[in-house]
């Protein structure tokens, strides 16, 4: 039932977008440091293109998730109530 939990899929929507957004940031901060070690001789060519691809498929692979579209058109359709009310019924 929908209208007993009105936020509860929103929310979670939320959670989950943060989630998403923090797991980008643990990546593109692992590919920072790799090419630091590449570009101080730490890593050759071979171990830093394996180690990018490896982190540029994961990041790829994360999807942020989008807001469940039955409650999005329940909240548009709530918003038109005032309008359905004052128009005329055919």
């Amino acid at each position: 039932m929908v209208g007993a939990f009105p936020g509860a899929r929103v929310s979670a929507t939320k959670s989950e977008k943060v989630t998403a957004a923090r797991e980008r940031d643990r990546i593109e901060e692992k590919l920072r440091r790799l090419k630091r070690l590449y570009r101080d001789l730490e890593l050759d060519e071979p171990e830093y293109e394996m180690g990018r691809n490896r982190l540029e498929v994961a990041l790829a692979s994360i999807v942020v998730p989008q807001e469940n579209a039955t409650m999005k058109a329940g909240q548009e359709l709530s918003g038109m109530r005032p309008q359905m009310r004052r128009s005329p019924r055919c």
